[in-house]
């Protein structure tokens, strides 16, 4: 008789869950449990329920012994077919209260200006009317400021105390006060709620320092401006079973700005104080309530020099539950939301663990009782490397392999949870009295890796100047320099270079040229090229390139950080090795006998025979797509009376470092200064100009825009834009 009384409890379900789905009904159906459990679900987010030989614990027995329900979320609920004890279909909220219980109206609970389980203190000019009566039993059925777990209480007297009016009352247990009083979620139609889901939160904002800190070693400052909402789902509220449930969901978006210097073996925590943003939502129309306090915080296990900029959005889901007065929780479902942008950069030295972000303090109020339960719960980026002050300081004396590689942050996401109950007072005056609860989690999300330098491959050769605009006929020996990165950092970095002893290491001069764009941009894998040359002359002069390194640098944190040096390639022809594949593990090289070969810095170099396959490396060139214009013979006139595309007049402008005077005449010949020359258009290729000068010297440019004024052009020996004027 059993078996069949179960057995039609499934069949009732599967066909009700059925009836629903196909009219897409928003309905709760509740299991209720003989352990005093009551499930709820709803119908239009079940996607199926299946009998199962499995037991919640994963063992499997030769009959069925449980129900599974799935979730559409892809979470699923065993419940033991013999813990069923009935199932019911949409709400089943019930509140009725004993013989001669009276419920406080909203204006009545309003008057009370304090409470402290003894008395109620009434408001200063309270009229009688909303006053409690000596004998009356009461119960207010709101978690308010005054009223922490509502009321259940009966009057002993009501008199003056210093002029105000107050009532003595005695606290009554509430089973003593109602023969039931069942909550359960909502039966709201799903097509009346949000379009999206989670705009159902209680969404806050606010906008805040973190703890501005100056103490035992640790500068920090730093802002928040924050967007979080909150919200409670599948709550239960079943006083005669004491058996209290939700589920319930934190969504935080923070946008972080942080400064921070700390002193080696720095071990704290801070957190904002007071919490700048605080609000209570209710849930099962009133009889539990979430109230939080959300703030900053930072927690410091690390030597650090950190500035640092964050952007994202996270949501947290966990469930309460307190069965019999003991509160359990789950292990929260963390996710960074893939709704949200995570941007981050950040320039800095960092050694251990530095953790912040926001921190989400939520007290979980029953009804009727004066024990909270509470979840702490901190979300933020944690950021975590090897690269102390002490190595930065070594890298901007001589360059390491070693420590350069060290220059990364291991970036994750991370949720750190603790529970804790308390007792509940008047919530203005905060938390009081928490016993923390064994329950504690840590989930970190791993995101990746941060590059704080770039990844430089570096060429240096030995020649002739080239970066002028005029071209000498006697040019200075050179020594070029060029390199490329295709690493994403985090901020712009400044791109110099250097030249040093090869024995000693020791700076003999740095080429610095921000103004001209030498700045590699954030947030790019393309690549970024860069070159310069040091001319030989002057305080060079004696300089012998066998003799020195060259080498790329840039400013990190006000100083300037040495990247790996490379020697220039002098006195041969060179062309790189080629290999056409490998048989048996080994590798051919293709061209003709070798006459002579070389290594230099890992790389080696062959000489004589030209290889037949040239495969040149472009990303040194710090080439770029530009269009030019094109020169006609026969110009029409603009309404100037100068032809839109005519060189004819003379042209003024600072141009890779030099004050030039180009003037050009209708016969192909001009001057530069007071240098005679001749010049031809549209050579070496369209809209190209060749110049000739009397000494010998030449220049080349290629225009890219040309009108009665202004002339933009781009030297053959740079990649950078300049403009002339007429």
């Amino acid at each position: 008789m059993k078996r069949r009384l179960l057995s039609s409890v499934i069949i009732f379900v599967f066909v009700a869950v059925s009836l629903f789905a196909q009219s897409n009904e928003h309905k709760q159906i509740l299991v209720f449990r003989k352990s005093g459990i009551t499930n709820i679900f709803y119908s239009d987010k079940l996607s199926k329920i299946e009998l199962s030989k499995f037991d919640s614990d994963s063992v499997e027995h030769n009959e069925i012994v449980s129900q599974v329900f799935f979730r559409n979320d892809d979470t699923s609920v065993v419940i033991p077919i013999a813990d069923i004890d009935s199932v019911a279909f949409g709400s089943r909220n019930t509140v009725r209260a004993k013989n001669n219980v009276r419920r406080l109206t909203d204006s009545e609970a309003d008057a009370i200006e304090m409470f402290d389980d003894t008395k109620l203190q009434y408001k200063e000019g309270t009229a009688s009317s909303l006053i409690v009566k000596a004998g009356e039993k009461v119960y207010y059925d709101k978690i308010t400021d005054v009223l922490p777990y509502g009321l259940c209480a009966s009057v002993k007297s009501v008199g003056t105390e210093d002029g105000v009016t107050v009532a003595t009352i005695d606290y009554i247990e509430p089973e003593d006060m109602f023969d039931k009083y069942f909550l359960s979620g909502d039966d709201i139609p799903i097509k009346s709620r949000a379009l999206v889901e989670d705009d159902d939160f209680d969404f806050k904002m606010a906008n805040f320092d973190l703890p501005e800190i100056e103490l035992d070693g640790i500068k920090a400052t730093g802002n928040v401006k924050l967007t979080s909402g909150i919200k409670a789902s599948d709550v239960v509220f079943d006083l005669q079973n004491h058996y209290y449930h939700a589920v319930i969901t934190v969504f935080i978006s923070p946008e972080l700005k942080f400064s921070c210097e700390t002193a080696e073996g720095t071990d704290k925590s801070f957190v904002t104080n007071p919490m700048p943003l605080r609000f209570r939502l209710p849930a099962a129309m009133g009889a539990i309530a979430l109230t939080t306090e959300i703030g900053g915080f930072i927690d410091f296990k690390v030597e650090a020099g950190v500035s640092y900029e964050y952007k994202s959005e996270y949501k947290a889901v966990f469930e309460w539950e307190r069965r019999n007065g003991q509160n359990t929780f789950t292990k929260p479902v963390f996710t960074q939301n893939p709704i949200g942008d995570m941007e981050q950069k950040t320039e800095c030295y960092l050694d251990g663990e530095l953790f912040l972000g926001a921190l989400a303090d939520i007290g979980i109020g029953v009804l009727f009782d004066r024990i909270g339960a509470g979840a702490q719960i901190k979300v933020g980026p944690s950021l975590q490397a090897e690269f102390n002050l002490g190595v930065l300081n070594e890298l901007s004396a001589t360059y390491s392999e070693e420590l350069f590689g060290k220059a990364s942050l291991s970036l994750s996401a991370k949720l750190a949870m603790e529970t804790y109950t308390y007792r509940l007072t008047n919530w203005l005056f905060g938390r009081p009295d928490r016993t923390k609860l064994p329950f504690e989690v840590e989930i970190p999300v791993e995101i990746g890796t941060l590059d704080l330098f770039p990844e430089f491959h570096s060429r240096s050769t030995v020649g002739r100047e080239r970066q002028s605009f005029i071209h000498s006929a006697n040019r200075a020996r050179a020594i070029d320099v060029a390199t490329y990165s295709e690493k994403s950092v985090q901020t712009p970095v400044e791109i110099g270079f250097e030249m040093a002893n090869s024995k000693t290491d020791e700076t003999i001069k740095q080429l610095w040229d921000a103004q001209n764009s030498d700045i590699l941009q954030p947030k790019s894998t393309e690549t970024q090229s860069f070159n310069a040359e040091f001319l030989l002359r002057n305080e060079l002069n004696n300089i012998n390139p066998d003799e020195v390194v060259v080498r790329p640098v840039f400013k990190y944190r006000d100083k300037v950080i040495k990247a790996a040096p490379v020697s220039p390639i002098t006195g041969m022809f060179v062309s790189p090795i080629i290999y056409h594949g490998n048989r048996n593990q080994k590798y051919v090289v293709s061209g003709q006998s070798v006459v002579n070969q070389i290594n230099i810095d890992q790389t080696t170099f062959i000489e004589g025979n030209i290889l037949p396959v040239v495969e040149l490396n472009n990303k040194y060139g710090g080439k770029q797509t530009v269009k030019t214009i094109e020169f006609y013979e026969d110009d029409v006139p603009s309404s100037s009376g100068i032809p839109k595309t005519s060189l004819i007049g003379t042209w003024t402008g600072n141009v890779m470092g030099e004050n030039i005077v180009l003037t050009f005449t209708d016969d192909t010949t001009g001057t530069c200064g007071s240098v005679p020359f001749t010049y031809k258009v549209n050579t070496p290729q369209k809209g190209g100009v060749s110049i000739k000068m009397e000494d010998g010297a030449t220049i080349t440019f290629y225009v890219l825009a040309l009108d009665s004024s202004t002339m933009t052009i781009i030297p053959q020996a740079s990649k950078k834009q300049y403009t002339l004027t007429r």
